[in-house]
């Protein structure tokens, strides 16, 4: 059976090898009669419209849309917020930090695993070792020298909207 199918394979790429030579040589012009194309006498240039770059000075930064009822978890001292329903808790405590290398807060609404997890590194490399095959499941912002890592854990669209709300002091 296998043989019957590298055997089909086989054929069909001749076959298509050969239509597509056909093809060309019937359409491309003989190598015995070259195309003249003439030459112009002479080059007209058009100068090109200048264009202005300007950058933005104090842009605002779009604030998320928090839903009514949600609760803010806010760390001054790094400098950001999140909200999350209330059926969720924020766990800072080291107790529930335990294992999580530069752990900030896990956001929990129960089971076996924490929904979002964020934590700060020192820089890119040192989060890129702990995550080196980054996904659309980590999202991370900077914050003056640090970077804050926000892991959706559980691959939730409820997680997802909570992340959008993140928000820098």
């Amino acid at each position: 059976m296998q043989t019957k199918m590298v055997m089909i394979t086989v054929i069909i790429f001749f076959a298509g090898a050969i239509t597509s030579y056909i093809f060309l040589t019937k359409n491309s012009p003989s190598v015995n009669s070259p195309a003249v194309v003439p030459l112009p006498t002479s080059i007209q240039v058009t100068p090109l419209p200048s264009i202005t770059l300007t950058t933005p000075t104090n842009s605002p930064i779009p604030t998320p849309s928090v839903p009514n009822g949600w609760l803010t978890y806010t760390n001054k001292t790094l400098g950001f917020s999140i909200s999350y329903p209330p059926k969720y808790k924020a766990l800072d405590d080291k107790e529930n930090l335990y294992g999580w290398k530069n752990g900030v807060v896990l956001i929990y609404k129960g089971g076996q695993s924490y929904d979002l997890v964020i934590q700060q590194w020192k820089s890119e490399a040192e989060y890129k070792t702990q995550y080196p095959n980054a996904t659309s499941d980590l999202t991370v912002y900077k914050i003056e020298s640090t970077f804050i890592t926000v892991l959706n854990s559980n691959k939730d669209a409820e997680v997802s909207t909570i992340i959008n709300t993140f928000k820098q002091l």
